[in-house]
């Protein structure tokens, strides 16, 4: 008799389409259920970035046809995190902004901005480095958003009087070794390249000011 209350529960939940604003896929959501809710909690509390990333993933393969959630960029990640909230709670979330003025707004009103995926950064005229915006699986093994742990996951390949060199086969402590020998202007560049990259974002208009939220994870609740 449980199967087949469940098979019938599961059988007539609601489903939804939507298409990922960075990679243009396509994938289907349930909304959250009670079971989800234990996972949020602890989203919630959770200190720890490469842990909340996890979890987040988790809940993401359980209730959407996207069963790798790790390798999607944080856009994509966060649009489909919050469509999936908007059709299990509510379709307004709450922020709280530095000044501890909070304020709710429409999912539907946060707009996606694209933006440079992959480029070379020239160190030298001999030495290039090839850098790419990182997925959601670069950051599940950070402990916060330390600068540099970021620019070891987006620095793919660097290339020495034509000789290409993959990083991919390095670890993470080697990658820095080998970014520690680069001018601090590489690192500006590096800066300016993460910035870049696709997002989430919202304008609040406060009076005659226009506040602009967006930033990693910003919209996660």
């Amino acid at each position: 008799m449980l199967d087949e209350i469940l098979n019938k529960l599961r059988g007539l939940e609601p489903e939804y389409k939507l298409t990922l604003p960075n990679s243009k896929k396509e994938v289907t959501f349930t909304p959250f259920k009670i079971k989800d809710q234990k996972t949020l909690s602890l989203i919630a509390e959770e200190k720890n970035i490469g842990s909340i990333i996890k979890n987040l993933c988790e809940l993401l393969r359980s209730c959407s046809s996207e069963k790798k959630p790790e390798l999607l960029h944080i856009s994509d990640f966060e649009y489909l995190f919050l469509h999936i909230r908007s059709k299990s709670v509510e379709e307004k979330i709450n922020l709280v902004l530095e000044n501890n003025t909070s304020f709710s707004l429409n999912i539907e009103d946060i707009n996606f901005v694209p933006g440079v995926s992959q480029k070379t950064i020239f160190v030298s005229n001999n030495i290039s480095l090839e850098v790419k915006q990182p997925v959601m699986m670069d950051y599940i093994s950070l402990n916060s958003l330390d600068e540099d742990e970021l620019f070891c996951k987006v620095v793919k390949a660097i290339t020495i009087d034509r000789h290409r060199y993959d990083l991919s086969l390095l670890k993470t402590k080697e990658i820095q070794t080998i970014l520690d020998e680069v001018y601090i202007k590489n690192s500006n560049d590096l800066r300016e390249f993460l910035k870049s990259g696709s997002k989430l974002t919202y304008t609040l208009e406060a009076g005659e000011d226009k506040i602009t939220i967006e930033g990693f994870l910003r919209f996660f609740i």
